[in-house]
């Protein structure tokens, strides 16, 4: 730009709004709402070690719709600690998720666990 350029700032509203004018230029958009965007969201669960545990767990998180990418379980004592791995579509479903896992039988807690971005 150069010292003898006018920039005349936009405005919207009035006869000169660009959204009233050239209606021919408007092409139709589609926002993405509808979209089956998932967001990976780690779970770190304990409980009491017992048969049946983990197939609870996942009925849990099939119900839900979620998808399960990793799923380990190791013993502790008598306890299991179990990290999952799952695809999550909103807060609502992990929130869903989270108080179902709770109410299985033997758990001991379940928590997000929040990863620091590597950027």
């Amino acid at each position: 730009m150069s010292a003898v350029d006018v920039v005349r700032p936009v405005t919207f509203g009035g006869e000169h709004d660009p959204l009233t004018i050239a209606r021919e230029r408007r092409i139709a958009v589609e926002w993405g709402g509808a979209s089956a965007a998932t967001f990976p969201v780690q779970l770190a669960i304990r409980a009491k070690d017992r048969a049946g545990l983990l197939a609870e767990i996942t009925a849990v998180i099939s119900a839900a719709g979620s998808n399960i990418r990793n799923l380990e379980s190791r013993p502790d004592r008598l306890n299991a600690r179990i990290e999952a791995s799952l695809e999550i579509a909103d807060r609502r479903q992990l929130e869903s998720i989270l108080a179902n896992i709770r109410k299985i039988s033997g758990v001991q807690g379940v928590e997000r666990v929040y990863q620091p971005s590597g950027d």
